[in-house]
């Protein structure tokens, strides 16, 4: 397979990088910390580079680009741990451009390229924590449907403008439905994660109409699930092969810079068969991670 970037993907790549690298310090990641977990600074910068609406098509003001593009975006994003809710924010829009009412959430979609909104979906499961088999339940009701169950660590759930929730129906097929945190019925609850972003469990007793479904219900929404599964996956091995990439070039730097009995660290056999098992386990996520981004497309 030939994992050669296009002009246009090499582009993408060094843009992303010059944002983060330039906007992200120590000291920046630390404000966004004891504040609101994020950083919304950055995130505007990104919108006005055209990066928020990136898989987006251009109806909306979006690049139209795919999988590997994002990939190569929140790959920069993982190598300098910025913390800005991108990769929900880009699947779960994708998902509502692919598979929402058309015409029913034009606005939406054009306020997440213009960075004034962000969107997220709900995949994590209490328990076995199987995305493609959702606990949380729909019912019919008259003008709708009725979403009733907990979904645990929803990243940036309070923040958002809309949840992706995936469901099961009675007869154990899918549904998958855009709700509002705001609306009657939904409690937010705050959670502390490892990486200090916002997250949150969502408690759901709610009513939603039929413009809020993803698909039909039924088998088309089961796929509409494994989409989102599928890109979301994708695009956090993608994450983490940057926070790997930065880790490497730290260890390197190190290393080349601290002595030892008079000789720098890198001058130690152990050490460098340390750094290169390292590397060579990053360049194997590298390969399976554009695999998977080239297959989900």
């Amino acid at each position: 397979m030939n994992f050669d970037l296009s002009e246009e993907q090499q582009v993408i790549a060094d843009l992303a990088t010059q944002i983060f690298a330039g906007q992200i310090t120590v000291d920046r990641l630390k404000a966004a910390e004891r504040g609101t977990g994020w950083d919304r600074e950055l995130w505007a910068d990104l919108a006005t580079a055209n990066l928020t609406g990136l898989c987006l098509p251009d109806t909306f003001g979006g690049s139209g680009m795919g999988m590997v593009e994002l990939a190569l975006l929140v790959q920069a994003q993982g190598r300098h741990l910025a913390p800005v809710p991108l990769l929900a924010t880009a699947v779960t829009a994708g998902a509502i451009a692919e598979f929402g009412v058309a015409g029913a959430h034009d606005e939406l979609l054009a306020a997440v390229v213009a960075g004034d909104a962000i969107v997220t979906c709900a995949l994590a499961e209490l328990g076995a924590n199987d995305p493609l088999r959702p606990a949380v339940t729909a019912t019919p009701v008259d003008g709708g449907w009725r979403i009733t169950g907990t979904k645990p660590a929803v990243p940036y759930a309070a923040e958002s403008a809309a949840v992706a929730v995936t469901t099961r129906l009675a007869d154990g097929t899918a549904l998958v439905a855009l709700v509002s945190p705001t609306a009657d019925g939904i409690t937010i609850e705050p959670e502390q994660t490892t990486n200090h972003q916002p997250a949150a469990t969502m408690k759901l007793d709610t009513v939603v109409g039929p413009e809020a479904v993803l698909g039909e219900a039924g088998d088309e929404a089961a796929e509409v699930t494994r989409w989102l599964f599928e890109h979301f996956l994708t695009g956090i091995c993608a994450m983490q092969l940057g926070v790997a990439e930065g880790a490497l070039a730290m260890t390197a730097e190190h290393v080349s810079s601290r002595e030892q009995f008079g000789r720098p660290l890198s001058a130690f056999q152990a050490v460098t068969q340390r750094a290169a098992d390292a590397w060579i386990t990053t360049e194997a996520v590298r390969v399976t991670t554009l695999s998977a981004a080239m297959a989900t497309g």
